[in-house]
């Protein structure tokens, strides 16, 4: 290693300054995305496998579709509604 720690970004063995450090936002999403991501991926696979690629594609476009206009559909049932 050349230069000191706060030259090359290792704080491995001391206090890391306010200024170099990051929002706990911002750890909360890494650790968030990373706790979503990983199930949604072994589903995706699992879909993938039983249904073949281009059935799993259509599957997929088609919930997409659904879950895009079922904001508008829920406004349009409480309108009829009321």
């Amino acid at each position: 290693m050349t230069g000191a720690p706060q030259e090359s970004g290792d704080f491995s063995t001391l206090a890391v300054p306010p200024e170099q450090q990051g929002s706990g936002w911002r750890i909360f999403f890494i650790i968030a995305g990373s706790v979503c991501a990983l199930p949604v991926f072994i589903l995706g696979a699992q879909v993938s496998a039983a249904l073949g690629l281009q059935q799993a594609v259509l599957a997929v476009l088609l919930a997409t579709t659904l879950l895009a206009f079922s904001p508008g559909l829920a406004q349009l049932s409480v309108r009829q509604r009321g």
